[in-house]
C-alpha cells in the first residue's frame, strides 16, 4: 500500500489522472490490490448514477462485489466486468517486478447503449436495494452515463495498459 500511496501523491500520477479524466470524461484511479472501498466514489468524473448506488449499503455491497470480481480477474492483464446495472469497470494490473501491487482502474460506463427496458430492470433493482432517488433523477443519471463504442473502449484500455507505472524490481 505504501508504494501505491507514494505513486498517488506523485506529481506525475496526479497529472496523468487529470489528463486522462479530461480527455476521456471518465474517472481513473490507482488502487491497491486489497481495497474494500468504491474506487471512484467522490473522485473527478464519478458517474452520478453510481454515486446514487453508493448511498445505500445493499447497493454499495453489490458494487463492492463487482470490484472484488474485477480484482480477482485482472491479475494477469486488463479485464472488464459488467455490474447488474449494465455499467462496466476496467482494471489493469500494476506490478513491482513480479509482484502485483495494485490496479489502474476506470469505468462506470456503458459499452452498449442502454435501453428503456434495461433501465426499468435497473430501477426495480435500485428499489429492492433501498436506493431512494426520484425516478426522473435516476433515469436522467442512468442515461447520462458515459457510453463508449467497443473501439473507443479498447483505446481507453490501451491507454491504461501503456500508462502502467514502470516500477523497478526489488534488488
Amino acid at each position: 500500500k505504501a508504494i501505491i500511496e507514494n505513486l498517488l501523491n506523485s506529481p506525475l500520477y496526479r497529472d496523468y489522472e487529470r489528463s486522462f479524466s479530461e480527455v476521456t470524461g471518465l474517472p481513473v484511479t490507482l488502487r491497491p490490490v486489497e481495497m474494500w472501498q468504491l474506487p471512484h466514489h467522490g473522485r473527478r468524473n464519478e458517474n452520478k448514477f453510481c454515486s446514487y448506488m453508493a448511498t445505500r449499503s445493499r447497493a454499495c455491497a453489490n458494487c463492492l462485489q463487482v470490484q472484488q470480481r474485477l480484482a480477482e480477474t485482472a491479475t494477469d492483464g486488463a479485464q472488464t466486468v459488467t455490474c447488474p446495472a449494465g455499467l462496466t469497470e476496467t482494471a489493469v494490473p500494476v506490478r513491482l517486478g513480479e509482484q502485483l501491487v495494485g490496479f489502474l482502474q476506470t469505468g462506470q460506463l456503458f459499452c452498449k447503449k442502454p435501453t428503456a427496458a434495461q433501465f426499468d430492470r435497473t430501477a426495480r433493482l435500485m428499489q429492492e436495494w433501498g436506493v431512494e432517488v426520484p425516478d426522473a433523477e435516476l433515469q436522467e443519471a442512468y442515461f447520462d452515463s458515459r457510453f463508449l463504442r467497443p473501439k473507443e473502449h479498447d483505446a481507453v484500455v490501451r491507454m491504461l495498459s501503456g500508462a502502467r507505472p514502470a516500477l523497478p524490481s526489488s534488488p
